[in-house]
This record gives C-alpha cells, structure tokens and sequence, in this order.
C-alpha cells in the first residue's frame, strides 16, 4: 500500500485537508480491499467461495476485485471472524461450543473444522471435534480426535471417558474398559464412567463388579437411577437372584414406563413372571454339613425346647440336613409352598444329646395387587433325643407381607403352637400345653446386594406344669452385607426376656431370664449351588435360678450344596 504524506507544501491548508482527506477515504478503501482479498484467498484454498460471499447483503457493488466499504466491512465481519481461526479463534470456539451445547452440531463442526485447519494440534479443537463427531455418530472420527487428546494429555479424564463411549459404542470393549479405567483414575465424567464401566462388567459376567460400578453411578448422579437399576435388575437375574431383579426392575418402572429402561425392564418382569412358572424348578432340594465345637452344651433345637445345662461340658457335634421344597403355582395371585427337612445331629461324646428332628411345613399364599400377600403358615416338628421321642410341636399363623416401598418390606405374623413333651416329669414340672405368638419383622435391602433386618415378637405359653406358663418378649436384628467378590459378612444379635407367671414351686419365688445372643459369620458363595460358611455364636442367659444361668460359645463350619 502507497501511503501518502500532507503537508503544507501543497497550498493552501484548505487544499491540502481536502487533499489529505481524500487520501485517508483511499487508505480505509484499500484496506478493506485486503481485507476482503485476503478472506477470498482463503475460502478458495477451503473450496468455500460460497460461504465468503454467503454473508454479503443482497445488492452490494462488487467489480472485479473492487468492494464498497460496506461490502468490505461485511466480509470482515462474516468471513474474516467467523471463518478465519487466527483472526479470532478464542472467539469461535466459544461459539462452536455454544452451538454443541445447544444442539447444533452441524453450526458446530462447521466452525471446528476451519479452526482445526489452522490449529490441528489444538487439544481443545480436537476434544471438541470428537465430541461433535461421537454426537453424530461418527465413532470412527470421534475416536481418530479424542485419541490425539488422550495421547497428549494423559490425565485428561474426560478425554479418556469419552473415548471409552467411542470404543463401547464400536463393541470394542478391552479398548473401552482401558480407556474408562484411565477415566476413572483421573476423575473424568465420574457418573457416567461407572455407568459404562457397570454395563462392561455386566458383559463379562463379572456381576458382583457390574453391581458395585452400577451403584456408584446411581449414587454420583440421580440422573442414572433408572437405567442403572435396570441394568442391575439384569446383573440379579442372571445370578438368580430374582428378588433384587424384580426389586431393581420395578424401581426402573416407577421412575417412568416410557422411557427405552422402563419398557425393557417391563418386559424383563413379564418374561421373569413367565419363566416363573415354566423354567424355574418347582422342586428344589438341598443339604448342609455342619462341624461345631460346643464349649457347653446346651439342649436347644429351637426355641421349643427348654435349655438344660450339662455342667459345663464341650463336645464336637457333627450335624447333617437334608431338605426339599416343592412350590405349585396355582393362579396369577395363589401358590402352594411345602418343605420337609430332616436334622440329625452327633455328638463325639455326649451320645445321649444327639437330636433328631422331623420339620414339615404347608404354606398356602395369596399375592394382590397391591403387591401384599395374604398367607398362612401351619408346620409340624417331631424331635427324638438319643433315639428317643422327646416332643411332638404343631404350629399355625397368619401372615401378612406388605412391601413399603421398593426397598422396604414388613411382616406381620399372629397364630398359635401347641407342644407335647413324651418325658415323664413332675406334675409341676409338665411343660405340654399351647401358646400364642405374634411377631413383626422389618426388612431393609441395602445397596449392593446387602440386606438388614429388625424384628420384635411377644409370646405367652401357656403349660399344665405350673412352673413353666411364661411370657416371652425378643427383640433381634441382623445384617449382611457383601465385602469383596462371592465373600459376605453376617452380623446377628437378639435379646429375650423371659418372665415366668407363677412361682416356682421350688425356689418359692418367680424365675426371670434374660438371655442374649450374637453371632459373626463369613460366608462364599462358590455358584449358585454351593455356600461355604463359618460362624461364631455367642449366648449368655442370666437367671435368678442359678442352674438356667450358663454361657455358651460356638464355632462352626458348614457347606450347603442346593439344587
């Protein structure tokens, strides 16, 4: 460009400020001409002349390479700024981003490729690139930009997770399950990583990790309950578990049925509900060893029975149950449960504690629609003691299940029990006769597969023997949880007070129990199969008759193998 100096050389000063101004009007003229030149130049190197020209009002002069200052200034505006990445690149990123926010993604990736042709080595340019490609499904491209992202910047945990959705979107799960562990490690998209780590582990039939990773998501972010339950739904189902199925399925149902999750996990229950009724095994049946060491032993087999001290003898006791249950679907809302277990216990050296028991059971059950169920409970147990019959007890209760929410459940129960001892005792001493009992139990499942429990129960047993009609009142509570893999803890306590209504014939004053327990155990589910357990108990009874006063502890290891 000529520049052209004024001065008062040239006449007189009026002349020379016309003169000078004309000279100015020259200068902005050229200038807009390069500018609008040099805006030309670069869309014809892109192939976009119609874009340069795309923004210049309907009517402008344009003569060869001459524009008006108007035109030139409308090209400044539309081409320069908004095609020139070095004119204002800061600028249409924030504009690119805010198309991509809003949805725009062709707007978007208009503005991205003529920066990146300027700036290819941009990590912004090309995080920005692979997310607007991924939005379009373009995984290929997606994956060619994030990758570069992720190459130069290792901690960049987004780059890492969105690169991971790329990799899952393609099926390549290793890539994926790389990248997403990468993300995890630096924190990128923590929610949505976990979500995607879940549905990986859910794939690879890692159910316990897929469970865990699921969870974590839910919690992180709201947003993910609905198919974060559904795929947990999906992981309790193929481990068998279709209590926490259909628990987990129903919470996707209720956030809403529309949705893809809500009409998949409406067809996962109808197919549970049909499979119900056609390829789960009506008949099951089972057994379990137990290997005890008993520091003092104490005959007790179920609360039936009255404890009696042994001086405070340990002994080793082997115990073998054998059990089988058959479940008959009658209808939509009734079904039939009926069990049969039998228990022989053997003691090392105590021979003449040896129990064998005899339980049968018959369970009629109505579902509504509401989801409570109406059920009666009636069983039998027939014990003999070193071979001999000891008692004869039959039972029968109402039972009321009522689901609070989808986590919460509470069972109500009330009914009667009638008991016949076939030992020859004192009058006083008779303990045949009937009792009623009523209990309540509350049931909290908890996340990942855990589950806590509280109950209360009150009962009055009424004896012919005086010195054994009695209150009792429980209070118990138990939790268990998963610690790591197939491994759970169980933690279990109770406390019974026991308040005898009359006064005992002997010590000439009324005998009150407290007796209180707890228990640890471990336990490994190996397959759906077989359960290894070990186990801890602890009772202490404090009674103001000092020969039902005793402590008692017990260590124990079992297998269960069920079918």
């Amino acid at each position: 460009m000529q520049w052209i100096k004024c001065n008062s050389m040239m006449g007189s000063w009026v002349v020379a400020a016309l003169f000078c101004a004309g000279n100015a009007y020259a200068v902005e003229q050229s200038r807009n001409i390069m500018v609008f030149d040099s805006a030309l130049g670069f869309m014809q190197q892109q192939g976009r002349i119609d874009l340069a020209m795309a923004d210049v009002p309907e009517g402008t002069a344009y003569a060869g390479d001459v524009l008006n200052s108007e035109a030139a200034t409308v090209v400044q505006g539309a081409a320069v700024e908004k095609y020139l990445p070095h004119a204002s690149q800061d600028v249409n990123i924030e504009k690119a981003k805010s198309a991509y926010k809003q949805g725009d993604l062709e707007q978007a990736l208009s503005i991205l490729q003529a920066i990146y042709t300027a700036a290819p080595e941009s990590s912004e340019v090309n995080y920005y690139l692979g997310l607007v490609y991924k939005g379009m499904l373009d995984f290929k491209k997606a994956e060619i930009h994030l990758q570069a992202v992720a190459v130069k910047n290792e901690k960049n945990g987004d780059a890492h997770s969105h690169l991971g959705e790329v990799y899952h979107s393609q099926g390549q799960m290793d890539k994926a399950k790389r990248e997403l562990l990468q993300a995890q490690k630096y924190h990128g998209r923590p929610a949505y990583t976990a979500y995607l780590l879940g549905l990986i582990y859910l794939q690879e039939k890692q159910f316990d990790l897929a469970l865990s990773s699921l969870q974590k998501a839910i919690d992180l972010d709201v947003s993910f309950r609905q198919k974060g339950e559904y795929s947990k739904g999906v992981a309790y189902f193929k481990q068998g578990e279709r209590a926490h199925a259909e628990h987990s399925f129903q919470i996707a149902i209720d956030e809403d049925p529309d949705t893809d999750a809500g009409v998949y996990a409406q067809l996962s229950l109808i197919k549970m509900k049909k499979e119900a009724g056609k390829s789960v095994q009506p008949f099951r049946a089972g057994a379990r060893y137990v290997f005890s060491y008993d520091d003092n032993v104490v005959l007790s087999p179920s609360l039936l029975l009255v404890p009696v001290v042994i001086a405070q003898k340990s002994d080793v006791r082997h115990t073998l149950s054998l059990s089988a249950s058959y479940v008959a679907q009658l209808s939509d809302h009734w079904k039939l449960d009926s069990g049969y277990q039998l228990s022989q216990s053997f003691h090392r050296n105590i021979h003449r504690y040896n129990v064998t028991s005899h339980t049968l059971s018959v369970n009629p059950t109505y579902t509504m629609a509401s989801g409570d169920e109406l059920g009666l409970q009636f069983s039998g147990d027939y014990y003999l003691l070193a071979g001999t019959r000891y008692l004869q007890a039959l039972g029968g209760y109402l039972v009321n299940r009522h689901p609070f929410n989808k986590r919460s459940f509470g069972t109500l129960r009330a009914g009667f029990r009638s008991y016949n001892y076939f030992d020859k005792v004192a009058a006083t001493e008779n303990r045949d006769g009937t009792g009623l009992l009523a209990s309540y139990d509350y049931l909290h499942l908890l996340g990942e597969g855990g589950y806590a429990t509280v109950g209360l129960s009150y009962a009055r047993d009424l004896t012919k023997g005086v010195n054994w009609t009695n209150d009792q009142k429980k209070i118990n509570g138990l939790i268990s949880y998963p610690l790591y893999g197939k491994i759970s803890a169980e933690a279990y306590g109770s406390y019974v007070l026991q308040h005898f209504m009359n006064a005992n014939t002997a010590a000439g004053f009324h005998r009150i129990d407290k007796v209180y327990n707890s228990s640890l155990a471990l336990t490994y589910v190996a397959n759906k199969m077989w359960r290894l357990s070990s186990q801890y108990s602890w009772t202490r009874a404090l009674s103001n008759i000092y020969v039902y006063d005793y402590t008692r502890n017990i260590y124990s290891l079992s297998a269960e193998y069920s079918y």
